[in-house]
């Protein structure tokens, strides 16, 4: 039974000196690094480049804004061009059939058809009398 006490001693005081070993190589670590975190001089250089980014962060944003309003700008110029009443404004014309389907090809029509004809100030109902082909 002594020796098991004394094999047991033995065990405990190895295992107590292995964790004391590991706890002082992380203290040590932790000491390092707190040591070189407190050094003026990467102290002041982390600062001043703190300051640069913070003082660069505004105007990069607004460069950034002012991209994308530009974008913003030519993506509704490009709808704005695109706009059907633009395009009535110019002369041309949509025409729906009498279900208020847009026509696109005379196929879609026969003659005595009632349509709509939608033009810039408003529309006009008309009936086919006539159906062409495309002239060259």
């Amino acid at each position: 039974r002594r020796r098991d006490i004394g094999r047991l001693e033995a065990s405990l005081a190895a295992g107590t000196e292995a964790r004391l070993s590991r706890a002082s190589s992380v203290l040590a670590y932790v000491a390092n690094r707190l040591g070189s975190m407190q050094d003026p001089g990467r102290l002041e250089a982390r600062r001043i480049c703190v300051e640069a980014l913070s003082s660069a962060l505004p105007q990069a944003t607004e460069g950034s804004l002012d991209r994308l309003r530009m974008r913003l700008g030519l993506l509704e110029g490009n709808i704005d061009a695109r706009s059907p009443r633009r395009m009535m404004a110019l002369g041309w014309a949509l025409v729906r059939d009498s279900r208020g389907v847009l026509l696109r090809s005379r196929s879609g029509a026969s003659v005595g058809d009632p349509l709509t004809v939608l033009i810039s100030d408003g529309s006009l109902g008309v009936r086919v009398e006539s159906i062409a082909e495309r002239e060259t």
